[in-house]
């Protein structure tokens, strides 16, 4: 069984889990799979952890990322050996150049950019 290792890029104090099957991001909301329990709230350009908070959060194992949405499921992407939420969008490759998807915070649903459709989860999976 695999699992993923989130941390936080730019803070001190660590998240309050730091391992999962998956992760899944709802609206602006990071929670922890597969109880669901929340890990951190995209906030007003940071992403808030209990009373702590960073403008990044890493996901520094090797996953997979599918979007879903009303019955529509996309392709998997990946893999990557990590990925970075970055504000509110996931970015990949050497440096974390390259953007796979942003929130909208006006129509609350994630942009798949590669696709050019809007889904309203996306799920990061351990490979």
């Amino acid at each position: 069984m695999h699992t993923l290792k989130v941390v936080s890029a730019h803070s001190d104090q660590a998240l309050l889990v730091k391992s999962a099957l998956y992760l899944r991001l709802e609206r602006s909301s990071l929670r922890a799979g597969p109880t669901d329990a929340p890990i951190a709230e995209y906030n007003d350009y940071v992403w808030v952890f209990g009373q702590n908070y960073s403008t990044e959060i890493d996901i520094t194992t090797t996953c997979v990322i599918r979007f879903e949405g009303a019955g529509a499921a996309s392709p998997r992407y990946g893999p990557f050996p990590a990925v970075r939420l970055v504000g509110p969008a996931i970015s990949f490759g050497p440096r974390f150049e390259g953007t796979l998807a942003r929130y909208d915070r006006e129509k609350h649903q994630w942009l798949a950019c590669r696709e050019g459709k809007y889904y309203e989860a996306v799920v990061i999976e351990s490979v």
